[in-house]
């Protein structure tokens, strides 16, 4: 398999980035337009890529300053990441939906009604499941990678 490396291609003495990331030092060659390109939109520079026959092997195999081509764009691409967007409805009206549901909505309030529900020694983590996972991988899905949207 054939490995492309761009490494000292794209960076010079001075550096390929300055301090505010927006000036990317190029040697002019596609492999290097390429990799400039995947800052703005990977997806752009896949199609750049392909129109100049580049295979998808060779695709995988693109390194950007000794990084995989994805890594470089995200390590210097000037835009913000977009935050998934999950929407949850109640299906029912049941105690675990309402902890679940609260697990996404008020998770420090997790614990009172559990009490409330299920009594004072109930474990939650071992006992509720969200769509199929322990209530504590639901929150962790749901809470950090994304935005919740609870209707």
């Amino acid at each position: 398999m054939k490995t492309i490396y761009i490494a000292a291609l794209i960076f010079s003495a001075s550096g390929l980035v300055n301090a505010d990331n927006k000036n990317l030092v190029s040697d002019g060659s596609h492999y290097s337009n390429i990799c400039i390109a995947a800052v703005e939109s990977v997806q752009d520079a896949r199609v750049q890529a392909e129109k100049m026959g580049m295979s998808r092997s060779d695709w995988n195999n693109l390194e950007c300053n000794d990084m995989h081509v994805k890594k470089f764009a995200r390590k210097y691409s000037t835009q913000e990441p977009q935050a998934d967007v999950h929407t949850f409805v109640a299906g029912n009206s049941q105690p675990a939906t309402q902890i679940c549901m609260a697990a996404i909505e008020a998770p420090q309030t997790l614990d009172s009604l559990a009490k409330r529900h299920f009594g004072i020694s109930f474990d939650i983590e071992s006992s509720i499941e969200c769509n199929g996972q322990s209530i504590g991988v639901f929150m962790k899905r749901f809470r950090e990678n994304g935005v919740a949207v609870v209707e």
